[in-house]
């Protein structure tokens, strides 16, 4: 089959990482995949990419993701627009979607035979700010767009049960469509040692966007808390410390400013001084597969802050990679770590995780154990042969539908600008 997915960003993040997995699995049981994209840096990407076992077309960078940083979800749906119409002119006998549902209305109107998988990472009414009125009412016409659009596909995979709940619950207009739970897999892997070494057994990490949704301030306030616990002289004797790795790109406002942050409170909770020469919290900005394998080797455990976090691709590499995860007791987590087995499940109090870090900091043979038994767990439970066959599963049987619901929303947003437009005529008529 010919496979063209649609994916706004091909950077470097969970979402990223499970498109290139899905159309890697996919070209290998000899499908023709091209993965269409807004914006694509070959500088900055999964090396997956740039393999040759799949193509990727780069659409509609030329567009602008916002306008002195207000509009992004406007410009999103444009540039969602172009790239939907651009991939509609290549040959395709399968549409697979992602991150914005608008893909599909364009799909179904323009390619109305071709069948659309859409894959949700989680519904992004959710995760929108809100604020006053005016932004409330803007986000409501957006949020609308969302859910019509998303039922314009002919089957939605969820990444998780999590995912799944609260899709059902926040879409009512959806609920008898058939959504089906897809794990996302993982490829990272390494053969398992047999010792931590002395810098290893000192080294935390942090691997996520620096983004404030992934709440890494509070890796910081346990790393801080450890210290109260193994006492400020042994703590710096030891050199206990937190490397907090992740993607950062200088285009995105927020990552700048985030980093920024988490440096200053690095810095307020004395974790770090002004000269540099005594830091337990090092940044990473952004790194390679290769360098990811570097750090997970020397490290002691992975510290996961997110909170409801949809599934999280990172644990399940981490584990593969034979380190335990501690991560929130919510979300896609807690369907992946077992308790006290291949990681620890917490609270979001500082200490708590603090105390769980300790047992690891004294016993550093207890993160050999819980490392080999997350190897064996990913390697029973999240095999990406597993993930492949399933995914080939959905594609092979997945049928082109009615195309009513894209009709309809395409009537709807006709009648939207043309309701506005007579208020603001009858308006201004009541005032002449």
């Amino acid at each position: 089959m010919k496979i063209s997915f649609l994916h706004p960003d091909l950077g470097l993040g969970g979402a990223e990482r499970l498109v290139v997995d899905a159309a890697s699995a996919l070209a290998e049981k000899g499908h023709d995949v091209t993965i269409f994209t807004s914006h694509y840096d070959t500088k900055r990407c999964f090396p997956q990419t740039r393999d040759g076992k799949f193509r990727v077309r780069c659409r509609g960078d030329f567009l602008p993701r916002h306008v002195f940083g207000k509009g992004h979800i406007l410009f999103a749906i444009v540039r969602s627009v172009y790239l939907a119409i651009c991939a509609s002119f290549f040959p395709a006998d399968l549409f697979v979607t992602d991150q914005i549902s608008f893909y599909n209305f364009i799909l179904s109107i323009m390619k109305r035979q071709t069948p659309i998988i859409f894959y949700c990472h989680f519904p992004d009414k959710l995760l929108a700010p809100r604020g006053s009125m005016l932004r409330n009412l803007y986000r409501a016409l957006f949020d609308r767009i969302e859910e019509a659009s998303t039922g314009c596909c002919d089957l939605i995979l969820a990444n998780s049960h999590f995912t799944k709940g609260v899709f059902e619950k926040h879409y009512a207009s959806l609920r008898n469509e058939t959504v089906e739970v897809l794990h996302p897999a993982t490829k990272f892997e390494r053969k398992m040692d047999t010792t931590i070494t002395a810098r290893a057994s000192r080294t935390f990490i942090s691997i996520n966007r620096f983004e404030r949704k992934k709440n890494i301030a509070l890796a910081m306030h346990a790393l801080s808390s450890l210290r109260n616990k193994l006492g400020k002289e042994s703590f710096e004797r030891e050199k206990i410390r937190l490397v907090v790795a992740g993607g950062y790109d200088p285009r995105v406002a927020e990552n700048v400013e985030y980093h920024k942050e988490l440096a200053t409170l690095a810095k307020t909770l004395k974790l770090n001084d002004e000269s540099g020469g005594n830091d337990h919290v090092v940044f990473v900005k952004s790194f390679s597969e290769e360098e990811k394998a570097d750090l997970l080797k020397n490290c002691l455990a992975v510290l996961y802050t997110p909170d409801n976090e949809h599934f999280g691709i990172v644990p399940l590499e981490c584990m593969a990679a034979g380190r335990p995860v501690l991560a929130m007791n919510s979300g896609g987590p807690t369907e992946t770590i077992v308790h006290e087995k291949t990681g620890f499940l917490c609270s979001e109090q500082p200490a708590k995780w603090a105390s769980h870090m300790k047992k690891l900091v004294d016993d550093p043979s207890l993160a050999l154990k819980m490392g080999k038994a997350g190897i064996e767990h990913v390697d029973r439970n999240f095999s990406f042969r597993a993930f492949q066959e399933k995914l080939n599963k959905h594609v092979s049987n997945t049928q082109s539908g009615d195309r009513r619901k894209a009709l309809a929303l395409l009537l709807w947003l006709f009648l939207v600008p043309v309701a506005a437009a007579y208020c603001a005529w009858a308006g201004v008529g009541c005032f002449a």
